[in-house]
């Protein structure tokens, strides 16, 4: 995982299959087998510096950071089949997350501000309501905090692989300036 995250694992395995197959020369598709084989090339680095970092820290539990197989899968660089399968499932899958979170949030503000603070609150006079209104848009809150988090890393990859198709078509994908890879 720390290895996938540290490194270019899907360039540097564009590199490798474009060495084997042309002796250098670029423009060799990528795959998620040519992925794999570059992970496991790399994986006695990866277990060496794992040691290390355990000897360091203490329990440690990240759910983002133990779904690193899908970070692979979903760069747009890999064009075989099946990752191709992966991100159109991925895509699909965001998008129904993506609508019943909206259709949450819209729920709980709706019964917040409508239902608790006019009608029941404002009209009524149920001061009682006014606490549960405020529950309810903190739970609104707490869901498009979750819907942010959830979008905007997609997003930003998706404009920074429009920004890498760009500069590749305009620039010739080399020179320019400097880039700041992740």
């Amino acid at each position: 995982r720390a290895d996938v995250h540290s490194r270019d694992v899907v360039g540097e395995a564009g590199a490798s299959r474009a060495e084997e197959e042309a002796g250098g020369a670029g423009g060799a598709a990528v795959g998620i087998d040519d992925v794999y084989r570059e992970v496991m090339r790399g994986y006695g680095a990866a277990q060496a510096k794992l040691a290390e970092l355990e000897k360091e820290s203490a329990i440690q539990f990240y759910l983002k950071d133990s779904l690193w197989p899908a970070g692979l899968l979903i760069d747009t660089r890999l064009q075989d089949e099946k990752s191709d399968g992966f991100r159109k499932m991925f895509r699909i899958f965001l998008g129904i997350c993506t609508l019943v979170q909206i259709i949450v949030f819209a729920l709980f503000f709706h019964q917040a501000l409508i239902k608790d603070l006019y009608f029941d609150v404002y009209l009524q006079g149920e001061h009682a309501d006014l606490l549960g209104a405020f529950v309810l848009l903190a739970h609104a809150a707490f869901v498009a905090w979750i819907m942010q988090a959830t979008l905007v890393p997609v997003t930003a990859s998706a404009a920074e692989h429009d920004a890498r198709l760009l500069r590749d078509k305009v620039g010739g994908g080399g020179g320019g300036g400097p880039t700041q890879e992740h």
